[in-house]
């Protein structure tokens, strides 16, 4: 196993660890609430982003993207574009370079509409889970924050019950379900940050040799 992938598989291990202790401090009712509130907040924003991500790239990026790329065409010959097509087209992977390259050649496209396809085709796969991935984050945290006030609120309205034993051992398994589910999504950033990079250096990272990237990428739901 790769030194980082090590220190990825236990940096997770401390992860679990650590809010397997927490919420035996806490207590199995605290636990359970918060597990609940973990996987709504997954849920939600999960929702969320995959429904916000295309309108905000269409809407921040998208036009700055078409302008930029019809302003370079507009600077060069045929023969220079079609190098530049060719350079773009790098980043992705040998099916839908070769489909994307056969498909602009056979059109009769003006910088406008070639522009538009290029973002389309080739731009838009490569930032839009980047996107969604940012937005998913945003949307968990804010939830998290929400639903933590009001358990907080609540616990505090009803008075909080004493910690025995038995409930600090079902408290610690708790944790260990919530320590797992930000491990996952720890894995699901990962796994958005392998898609920008080529097979090679996806294999020589983290994806390939760790425990926990490998478990939890395999029961991923979350698909951007």
């Amino acid at each position: 196993m790769q030194a980082s992938a090590l220190i990825f598989d236990i940096v997770c291990l401390v992860i679990i660890i650590l809010c397997a202790l927490f919420f035996a401090r806490k207590g199995i009712l605290a636990g359970l609430l918060s597990l609940l509130g973990t996987v709504i907040s997954i849920a939600v924003a999960s929702l969320g982003s995959r429904a916000l991500a295309l309108p905000v790239f269409d809407r921040f990026f998208r036009p700055g993207l078409e302008e930029s790329l019809e302003n370079a065409f507009a600077e060069q010959n045929a023969l220079a574009t079609d190098m530049m097509l060719e350079e773009m087209s790098n980043f992705l992977p040998g099916p839908a370079q070769e489909a994307l390259l056969a498909s602009i050649g056979s059109a009769d496209l003006n910088m406008e509409n070639l522009a538009e396809k290029i973002v389309t085709e080739m731009v838009q796969p490569i930032v839009l889970p980047v996107i969604t991935l940012v937005l998913f984050v945003i949307l968990f945290f804010m939830l998290r924050v929400i639903i933590a006030i009001l358990l907080h609120v609540l616990q505090a309205a009803r008075g909080l019950p004493f910690v025995g034993t038995a409930q600090k051992a079902m408290g610690a398994v708790a944790g260990v379900f919530i320590g797992a589910l930000y491990v996952f999504i720890l894995v699901t950033v990962l796994e958005v940050v392998g898609t920008l990079m080529t097979p090679s250096e996806a294999s020589e990272g983290l994806i390939a040799n760790s425990l926990f990237y490998n478990v939890f990428s395999n029961i991923n739901f979350i698909t951007f």
